[in-house]
């Protein structure tokens, strides 16, 4: 069971329910409430424009020149390292950039002393949702002397962006996010990205 199902039994008593946790692709949530609240042709268009403002955004990155864009965050005292199948990832692939992923997995968890797994990027991504901690990372000299980040191809995401473009991609959140998030890349991928010493 994961971990919204024993919720989700105990609130079907009392009315229907729709449990979507974090491993449902925005597409298939989307299409989901869209089926629960009888709006589904209204879902599959919201579903449409956002799929074409991907494609625009893909268009006007035109693959950040084969640029390998991978992303590592720390939160408390872990290092979460995003694989292959995790929500941003699958984004940044349909954007047409080569996204590398730890693993098959969603996100793996790993020591900061284990920050040389982020070696093969070119452009680092780290969301920063624990200051403190993206602080730490940000002063750990593993961390300072990954190729991506001496080239100033390194950038914590600010919060709103990062729930925007991680877990609250949709829709409603396109819009935005995928403009700011074009931003951010281009400019890492001119070495534009934050300087640590």
């Amino acid at each position: 069971k994961t971990y919204l199902e024993p919720a989700a039994e105990r609130l079907s008593q009392i009315a229907p329910v729709v449990a979507l946790d974090w491993t449902t692709s925005w597409r298939d949530g989307v299409a989901t409430v869209g089926q629960a609240a009888f709006v589904d042709e209204a879902a599959a268009a919201a579903i449409a424009r956002t799929d074409a403002l991907i494609s625009d955004t893909a268009a006007s990155l035109n693959g950040l020149g084969g640029k390998t864009i991978m992303i590592g965050s720390m939160y408390g005292d872990q290092l979460y390292v995003q694989g292959d199948a995790s929500a941003p990832g699958v984004l940044l692939r349909e954007l047409g950039l080569d996204y590398r992923g730890y693993n098959a997995e969603q996100m793996t968890a790993l020591s900061m002393e284990q920050a040389e797994v982020l070696a093969p990027a070119d452009i680092l991504l780290s969301l920063a949702s624990d200051q403190e901690a993206t602080t730490r990372l940000e002063n750990f000299a593993v961390f300072q002397n990954l190729p991506a980040v001496k080239a100033r191809a390194y950038a914590p995401v600010e919060l709103l962006l990062s729930n925007a473009f991680v877990d609250n991609f949709g829709p409603l959140s396109a819009p935005y996010a995928l403009p700011q998030l074009a931003e951010v890349l281009t400019g890492l991928a001119a070495g534009q990205g934050k300087q640590l010493p």
